[in-house]
């Protein structure tokens, strides 16, 4: 009796959570491959260098053939592409977090530990007097409450383990979003840096460029 019941709670140990199973969990955890490669200039980017030309033409001008305005004009492009790239995987994270309702509730309070139980010990000496006083019957169901409190004991506690570790890793998730959108941030930040330089930089290369028209090579 005692043996089954003890593989019962071995069985029990063994389905323990490994990680989220909670849909809200789920949803978290695929969070943890978003990417944006922000950190590769658009320049540099295969798909993304044909807009950069692109815009540096119409920033330049369509018929601009200066290579110091052009150049000018291109990084203006590529750090407005970065800024429109940083700003768009800001959003689209965002937007994502937004999907998920822990992000508008605030996580339940933790379970407490159950008191553990006190082992009802009972030796053959002790069947031996209780059924002699005719109580054996009550004295074995003793030992079988006994038993069985410590068994769901065993998978309470499992159980709350596993909730407390899930909790546990959806808050680092939430930290680990939240510093994502610190580092977003942070790319706006230089990409619009970067745009305002640039632009300036522009416009002082194109009035050179008016004085002092560039000399074509022969």
């Amino acid at each position: 009796m005692t043996s089954s019941k003890r593989q019962a709670a071995n069985a029990a140990n063994a389905q323990r959570s490994t990680g989220p199973r909670s849909a809200a969990g789920k949803a978290h955890s695929r969070l943890n491959a978003f990417k944006h490669g922000l950190a590769i200039r658009a320049s540099a980017v295969p798909d993304l260098a044909p807009d950069v030309a692109h815009l540096a033409q119409i920033i330049a001008g369509e018929k601009e053939t200066d290579p110091r305005v052009l150049t000018a004009a291109t990084r203006v492009a590529e750090a407005s592409v970065d800024l429109l790239r940083a700003r768009h995987a800001k959003t689209e994270l965002l937007d994502r977090l937004l999907q998920g309702p822990e992000f508008w509730q605030d996580p339940p309070p933790e379970e407490p530990m159950p008191p553990r139980p006190r082992r009802l010990k009972v030796s053959v000496s002790d069947y031996e007097r209780a059924f002699r006083a005719g109580v054996g019957e009550q004295l074995r169901g003793a030992e079988e409450a006994s038993i069985m409190h410590e068994l769901t004991y065993g998978l309470d506690v499992d159980r709350i383990r596993g909730q407390r570790a899930e909790a546990e890793q959806r808050a680092h998730q939430r930290r680990s979003e939240w510093q994502q959108l610190e580092k977003l941030d942070r790319y706006e930040r230089r990409a619009l840096s970067r745009r305002k330089s640039a632009i300036r930089a522009f416009d002082e290369v194109r009035t050179a460029a008016q004085v002092a028209p560039a000399v074509p090579a022969h």
